[in-house]
């Protein structure tokens, strides 16, 4: 069926990591993310480590590169209260770090606020 030793990834994820993967045809919706502890849905980009933890590709990016309110702003959040993922969940801090430094669509400080619903 699957095999021993290998990466398994699915979705899309070009990345040295996933050179010699075995490539799965649908999202694992049963194993869930070693760093955010979400359960893949379909549509999402990951794999399943040959040691048998999961990641999401995002939160995989997320866990070299620091936190959303890392790279928007590290002196605010990295030393403050909401802390790098600015106050927002893993996976959403993941989703945005991807978005800002791959897709280079940049989080701003108002963005960030917002989707913590705070107004100022």
């Amino acid at each position: 069926m699957t095999e021993i030793g290998r990466v398994h990834a699915f979705g899309v994820w070009d990345a040295p990591i996933t050179d010699d993967a075995v490539w799965l045809e649908t999202v694992p919706t049963g194993a869930s993310c070693m760093y955010c502890h979400e359960h893949f849905k379909p549509g999402e980009n990951g794999a399943i480590m040959p040691n048998g933890f999961g990641q999401h590709r995002e939160c995989s990016l997320r866990s070299v590169w620091g936190g959303i309110g890392h790279q928007v702003n590290h002196e605010r959040y990295c030393h403050g209260p909401l802390g790098p993922d600015a106050g927002l969940s893993k996976r959403e801090s993941s989703l945005l770090v991807w978005r800002h430094c791959v897709i280079g669509i940049h989080v701003t400080e108002s963005e960030l606020r917002r989707r913590r619903g705070v107004d100022s």
